[in-house]
């Protein structure tokens, strides 16, 4: 069970269906009330409420994690090799100056309900808001050039990480209090859109089976599951490439796809017909991405974005 990346392959793919993630979770938090916890057992556990705090001097905590000593230190205390950075300059920082909105409660109820499907609320996660900005205000900019208006919404754990490492009544309380925002967020009508597919799917797995029926009514869509109902609707240019695009999908996101597939939300037919007619684009780790080539400026933003999320993708599972 050590090696377990709770891809969950074995609760869809297999035909027992044993749900390894979750059982593990359970022996791990029953476990772990008789015997001592590693100290990186906390340390992952923690990450998302440690983040905020450390984004806000980055480049102070960057340059802690460059040295030979901490290096040494972090690998010999919690066997960590190679600590990702935070991102300088931060998402705050990066959308500061673009169209992106503030997440307002209040603002956003006075929209008309007519025109709230023209609005995409990003549902942030630990890995890409703080280690990755430039994925996320990447897909702002994609947001802003398919002529939709971006809102950003305020950063809550996901709590996923405290699951994994059998935390179960934090991941309990952690997932309790982001259920009740989402579920708020979600009766504004808006798109809950979020970019790494792996904490998008905890809402619809982990969430379910902790929370039960007080999880709330919300459904947080990857990118890929928001950009593909609107594929018939925009005009397919020209485009200068001629190979395919192969889609390589999360860990976790392959054995949902193919649940999606089955139940026909997602089918080859679909996936062959947006690629002959858009000439689809990457689906990448940690985020599945579908685009068509609507100009050359939304390629670029597309292309940055699909290149940042790849070596995130390395650098996380390295992590992980």
């Amino acid at each position: 069970m050590n090696g377990c990346l709770a891809c969950k392959a074995c609760a869809s793919q297999c035909p027992i269906k044993v749900d390894v993630p979750s059982f593990r979770a359970r022996f791990l938090n029953l476990y772990y009330t008789r015997y001592q916890r590693p100290v990186k057992d906390y340390l992952v556990a923690n990450i998302e409420t440690m983040l905020p705090y450390m984004a806000k001097v980055p480049k102070v905590v960057n340059f802690a994690l460059k040295q030979p000593l901490v290096q040494k230190l972090t690998e010999k205390s919690v066997g960590y090799i190679d600590a990702p950075l935070l991102s300088v300059p931060t998402l705050k920082s990066r959308i500061k100056h673009q169209p992106v909105s503030e997440f307002n409660l209040e603002q956003l109820q006075a929209i008309p309900t007519a025109q709230r499907q023209d609005y995409v609320c990003i549902v942030q996660d630990p890995f890409t808001s703080f280690y990755d900005a430039q994925v996320v205000e990447d897909f702002a900019k994609l947001i802003l050039k398919l002529g939709k208006k971006p809102v950003m919404l305020p950063f809550k754990p996901n709590g996923k990480a405290t699951h994994i490492k059998g935390f179960l009544a934090q991941f309990a309380k952690s997932a309790q209090n982001t259920a009740d925002f989402l579920a708020e967020v979600a009766e504004l009508e808006m798109p809950l859109v979020g970019v790494d597919p792996a904490l998008v799917l905890c809402y619809r797995d982990e969430y379910t089976e902790i929370l039960a029926q007080s999880r709330g009514d919300f459904d947080v869509l990857t990118v890929h599951e928001w950009l593909t109902p609107m594929l018939k609707d925009i005009e397919p240019s020209h485009t200068v490439d001629e190979a395919d695009w192969y889609l390589f999908a999360h860990c976790t996101e392959k054995p949902k796809c193919q649940m999606l597939k089955k139940s026909g939300a997602i089918s080859s037919s679909t996936l062959a017909d947006a690629s002959r007619r858009f000439q689809l684009v990457a689906v990448v780790w940690p985020a599945r991405l579908v685009m068509s080539q609507i100009s050359c400026k939304c390629r670029k933003i597309f292309m940055d974005l699909a290149g940042h999320l790849i070596w995130t993708g390395f650098r996380q599972s390295a992590a992980w």
